[in-house]
């Protein structure tokens, strides 16, 4: 049921006239949402269940909603709510709710009110539709396939773990479960060879993130960041 309510909501944010993606990702211990805007981060919330999706597709719409309407960018504000909790605004308009953590997690992130208003103005100029991701190609290699190895999380990176032949150390890649659309992006922190041509080795909680449920070797797709 989850996964049909968020393929649902990817099917509703291609009607959106610009390039932003949610993405399932890790920070320190908490899985998190994160929105993008052309590759770049925009906010987190913390959790990766159907709820924390719905809220960002939810405050995405809702700064469409306002910008149309011909709020200025200015007017998009933090207010403290009490009990450890915060809102977006929108003017006088409540657009958001996120926790304390959230607050820190997002400061530590470096996402700030300026990026949030760099999306509000952003929403009118672009022209296309959201990224679907596809093959890419870096030093001729395509990544076309996942499998999952032992490979332990490093708790001061954002990103999930990766495992792949040769290619650098550092190198950030988004992967898509074409069957889902879930997405994380991960990085090469090891190379050695693996049992699957023009694959990646990611650890459990990454294969898990993805949506995919089953031991062996998955198909999907790769956008070198």
């Amino acid at each position: 049921m989850a996964r049909r309510i968020l393929t649902l909501l990817l099917l509703l944010s291609t009607l959106f006239a610009f390039e932003y993606e949610v993405i399932k990702n890790i920070d320190g211990n908490d899985s998190i949402v994160t929105i993008y805007l052309d590759n770049k981060e925009m906010f987190s919330l913390i959790g990766d269940d159907t709820r924390t999706f719905k809220e960002a597709y939810s405050f995405i719409s809702k700064m469409i909603q306002y910008n149309h309407l011909g709020y200025d960018s200015k007017d998009i504000m933090t207010k403290a709510l009490g009990s450890g909790t915060f809102g977006v605004y929108y003017g006088q308009n409540l657009i958001l709710g996120f926790t304390n953590k959230e607050r820190v997690l997002n400061e530590k992130r470096g996402n700030s009110l300026e990026q949030l208003r760099r999306f509000a103005q952003s929403i009118q100029y672009k022209k296309a539709k959201k990224i679907i991701l596809s093959n890419n190609e870096k030093n001729g290699t395509k990544i076309r396939y996942v499998t999952e190895v032992n490979i332990a999380p490093n708790k001061k990176s954002k990103y999930f773990p990766a495992i792949h032949e040769h290619l650098a150390l550092g190198t950030k890649i988004r992967i898509l479960n074409t069957k889902t659309d879930w997405s994380v992006v991960v990085q090469i922190v090891k190379n050695q060879p693996l049992i699957v041509k023009n694959g990646i080795g990611l650890n459990h909680k990454a294969i898990e993130a993805l949506g995919i449920d089953v031991y062996g070797e998955h198909k999907i797709r790769a956008q070198f960041l």
